[in-house]
């Protein structure tokens, strides 16, 4: 069996998009984490605080403070390279469910370890992105 992680930014994308973004996720393999990370105060977000509720395998972490560009990016990006770098899980994906362009050095940074990575976007998804594209929504 494939063993997925799947990190969600919920800035990029909406969370009527989850049930999509799990059938694609789990024609790959089984999904061990799944986490979706949006800020607390961020009214457009919190549509996700419902998904998770329905879904009690799907994991949220809300980030504190003030909106700041790029800084849901640097907690996602710094909790795959925790994984990547200090977590015995064995992993064969590791999808990342976002637009955002700034993921792309993260993405060449799993490939160059060995470990498959893909993107799950929709129409919005960067043209950086587009290569690593598992599926567009």
């Amino acid at each position: 069996m494939v063993n997925i992680a799947l990190f969600i930014d919920g800035e990029n994308i909406p969370a009527r998009c989850y049930e999509k973004v799990m059938a694609v996720a789990r024609k790959k393999g089984c999904v061990l984490i799944q986490r979706v990370f949006r800020r607390r105060n961020d009214p457009c977000t919190k549509k996700w605080d419902k998904a998770v509720a329905n879904y009690k395998e799907l994991k949220i972490q809300c980030i504190e403070g003030k909106a700041c560009k790029n800084k849901i990016d640097k907690v996602i990006i710094s909790q795959i390279k925790d994984l990547l770098y200090k977590s015995s899980k064995a992993l064969d994906i590791i999808i990342v469910v976002t637009n955002d362009h700034g993921y792309s050095n993260i993405i060449e940074e799993i490939r160059s370890m060995g470990i498959e990575a893909a993107v799950i976007g929709t129409t919005n998804l960067s043209k950086r992105l587009k290569k690593y594209a598992l599926s567009i929504l």
